[in-house]
């Protein structure tokens, strides 16, 4: 049980890593091409400035990375409390369900 826990927290925060390195290497790759159109920058220079100050851009996409991490951990960790807090109202599980402001209900 615990293994099946670990391993799909590490394919999670891979997959949330992959998945914000494409989105910034694809809004770099957008902001780039729009650059001369909106001012005197050519776009080689902005390909050039990544590849030369990769270390920059990888802990930029680090630093992103995990606050968002962070973001959804408390997330996670908020709905879990809530679940516990919530554990001895309902002997059976499979009926919790949502009502008004996010509250838990006994259905």
């Amino acid at each position: 049980m615990v293994a099946k826990l670990v391993v799909g927290v590490v394919i999670t925060v891979v997959a949330m890593l992959v998945l914000l390195l494409v989105l910034t290497a694809l809004v770099g790759i957008i902001a780039g091409l729009l650059a001369p159109f909106l001012g005197s920058v050519p776009v080689s220079y902005n390909f050039r400035s990544i590849r030369e100050r990769w270390t920059s851009t990888i802990v930029a996409v680090l630093g992103i990375a995990g606050t968002v991490g962070v973001f959804i951990a408390m997330l996670s960790l908020a709905r879990g409390f809530r679940a516990t807090r919530l554990r001895g109202q309902c002997s059976d599980y499979s009926r919790w369900g949502y009502i008004r402001n996010d509250q838990w209900s006994c259905s």
